[in-house]
């Protein structure tokens, strides 16, 4: 006769040891216990920031990472227009800060701030568009910061970008047009004569040429206008005569006689149009020029604020010598 209730005892504890050691071969190190805890956590925080990320409306010139990871950004400011201002909780669209110059704490929504360029390699450049963050108050402090060093000018891509400095700067002597002569644009700091001389150089392989002086009553077009001529005069000369680079120059007084005046911002505000078209010959001398106006304000004449003037002549003809 067999055992067989031995042989069932004997089944029955080798299928509870196999039970135990797959158990054992289940069951975790402290090891894997650590590495699932560490992976578990970088999966939540990875989770938080696409959440966040998907719950942020920014504006397409805003980077919102740029926000965490300089933690400092342009804010808008009653005084100074825009200040420099250190994150302090980003949640949304909403935004805190506390502005570094005063430490004063503000709040505002995110399409409201601006990036901050790198620095110092963005500090005062002499051509804006090679900003990493091309915004407003980044153009306007590092017209600032040349300004306050008296480099009223300065490069926008294709643009100059004048200031005025509102006194005599020595820029425009002779020795300045010998310098700029024939020298490629960027081989020295942004100036009128570079942009003029460019265009001269571009008439003599391209033909004509054109340049436009814009911008609000005092900002200079007037004067800048004067240091294009002075230049084109200065480098091409004239053959026909001797003086005809100081008739031209001499031409904006008389014109600023009848067609400027004093207004609440500038006290030789020109109150015209002005097209002046210079002539060369086929040896590259000046050989002529014309004037063309229009738009003149004539309503000067009867109508205007009391702390603003008519034309300068009204008052240059009843001027006496004594």
């Amino acid at each position: 006769m067999s055992d067989t209730g031995g042989d069932r005892r004997r089944d029955r504890r080798t299928e509870r040891d196999s039970r135990r050691n797959r158990n054992d071969d289940n069951t975790p190190s402290e090891d894997n216990k650590i590495d699932e805890k560490i992976e578990t956590k970088t999966e939540e925080k990875k989770s938080e920031r696409v959440r966040e990320k998907k719950d942020t409306k920014v504006d397409e010139n805003i980077d919102p990472d740029a926000v965490r990871q300089e933690n400092v950004m342009w804010v808008p400011d009653e005084k100074e227009a825009f200040v420099l201002a250190e994150i302090n909780e980003c949640i949304g669209d909403n935004v805190t800060y506390t502005k570094i110059n005063s430490g004063e704490k503000g709040e505002n929504k995110l399409q409201k701030l601006h990036n901050v360029n790198p620095s110092p390699k963005y500090d005062a450049i002499d051509d804006m568009a090679t900003f990493a963050y091309l915004n407003e108050p980044s153009v306007l402090n590092n017209l600032w910061q040349r300004y306050q060093k008296d480099n009223i000018y300065t490069y926008s891509g294709l643009f100059l970008v004048a200031v005025n400095p509102y006194k005599q700067i020595p820029i425009y002597t002779k020795d300045y047009v010998d310098k700029y002569k024939g020298k490629q644009r960027g081989d020295l700091p942004p100036h009128v004569f570079a942009v003029a001389d460019e265009a001269y150089r571009s008439m003599l392989q391209n033909g004509n040429q054109s340049m436009l002086v814009t911008g609000e009553s005092g900002a200079g077009k007037t004067e800048n206008t004067k240091k294009i001529i002075q230049y084109l005069t200065g480098i091409a000369g004239s053959q026909t005569s001797k003086d005809l680079d100081n008739k031209i120059l001499k031409t904006n007084p008389l014109l600023e006689a009848f067609g400027n005046a004093k207004t609440v911002k500038n006290d030789n505000s020109s109150r015209f149009g002005k097209f002046i078209e210079i002539n060369f010959n086929a040896k590259n001398l000046i050989c002529g020029a014309n004037v063309a106006n229009y738009l003149l304000e004539l309503v000067r004449l009867v109508d205007r604020s009391d702390s603003e003037r008519c034309f300068h002549i009204f008052y240059q003809i009843f001027t006496s010598d004594d």
